[in-house]
């Protein structure tokens, strides 16, 4: 035991030492806080640039295009349009930029030109699809999901969020 004191002594001492002699030199103070604080800096930066992506703010400018070739289907003599009641519920959401071209065509080329990050097309036999069990038949609808990703790698990942929202 009486070397273990001994030890935390001698420990003590040398840090007493450093701390004299630092504190008479203004550049090593300056450094050693610099080396102290810069790192600190850098993280508290970077977590509150990064801090929440996804919320409204940060992806309320993030365009995505959004278009409807679903020509409905009838149930029990009902007209059911599940493409466009899909399309009323996007245009009701802020939290992304929806974007509605009139036609598949333009949103491919808004697509492509890099206007718009991402793009959602409901295929025209989706209501059919998605009602086909009342016919005994059952075939998976499917959204078509096309994805910019030359544009902004953060921004697909976002895009992919929206995706999995619809």
């Amino acid at each position: 035991m009486e070397k273990f004191r001994y030890t935390i002594s001698n420990i003590l001492g040398v840090i007493r030492s450093d701390v004299r002699r630092l504190s008479r030199s203004v550049v090593a103070v300056v450094c050693v806080f610099g080396l102290a604080i810069v790192p600190c800096l850098y993280a508290w930066f970077n977590i509150m640039s990064n801090w929440d992506p996804y919320i409204e703010e940060s992806t309320q400018n993030i365009k995505i295009g959004a278009c409807s070739e679903d020509v409905g289907t009838e149930f029990i003599g009902i007209h059911f349009d599940v493409g466009e009641i899909v399309m009323d519920k996007l245009k009701g959401n802020k939290s992304i930029d929806w974007q509605f071209p009139e036609s598949t065509d333009e949103l491919m080329d808004k697509l492509n030109s890099g206007e718009y990050y991402a793009a959602i097309v409901i295929p025209e036999d989706f209501s059919e699809k998605l009602l086909g069990f009342t016919d005994g038949g059952f075939e998976e609808a499917q959204i078509i999901y096309y994805d910019n990703q030359k544009l902004n790698a953060v921004a697909s990942r976002i895009t992919d969020r929206a995706r999995a929202t619809v």
